[in-house]
């Protein structure tokens, strides 16, 4: 009987995993529509002097490259299949554009960094502890590998940081893993409501 109760908690799971999936790929589809879409508009809207052909050209070959993943996700999960190794495939993916998108918008210093953040929150939704570890981890190495690209090839090694640089690097890394740990323990709160236990997942 224990077994058969086990079993039952699995399925629950996983379809709660797979749920999350697909919200995640819905809001992730929205995201680039709009991004890409404030872009298209700015292009409408800025002189024609000063027109960029070719960042225009790798912006939309950015948000092409992000919505295979969308099509991708989309495939897999409307055959109602989840595999473990997705979530943190997907998520892998994410992190990626994100350094691509601040690399084209050479933001390594501005606000694009606080996309990191998103990846991370959407850990809550697919229910994985393991997930939201993965995430907040691969996150902060990311940024910190662009930050690191960014001091060797555009500011030199030669140039230290001091002031606000540093106060920024420590706020953003602490928000990165302040939103781990608040979808990690999301995450906890949510098994403990539907009275399900996964230790290690």
């Amino acid at each position: 009987m224990a077994v058969e109760v086990n079993q039952t908690l699995t399925k629950e799971v996983d379809w709660e995993s797979w749920a999350g999936e697909i919200r995640v790929n819905y809001i992730r589809l929205v995201a680039i529509a709009l991004f890409y879409g404030q872009h298209v508009l700015h292009v409408l809207t800025a002189d024609s002097s000063t027109f960029n052909a070719n960042y225009h050209l790798r912006a939309t070959m950015l948000a092409l490259t992000w919505t295979m993943l969308v099509i991708a996700v989309y495939s897999v999960s409307n055959r109602q299949q989840c595999p473990p190794y997705l979530k943190f495939l997907a998520t892998a993916y994410d992190i990626l554009m994100i350094a691509l998108t601040i690399k084209l918008t050479e933001g390594y210093l501005g606000v694009w960094n606080m996309l990191y953040l998103l990846p991370i929150t959407a850990t809550a939704l697919r229910h994985s502890l393991k997930l939201a570890y993965f995430a907040t981890g691969l996150a902060i190495a990311t940024y910190l590998c662009s930050l690191g690209f960014y001091s060797y090839w555009h500011i030199g090694a030669a140039k230290s940081w001091s002031g606000p640089q540093t106060t920024d690097l420590a706020v953003i890394v602490l928000s990165m893993l302040t939103t781990g740990l608040l979808a990690g323990q999301t995450i906890r709160q949510a098994r403990r409501f539907g009275n399900i236990d996964r230790r290690g997942v």
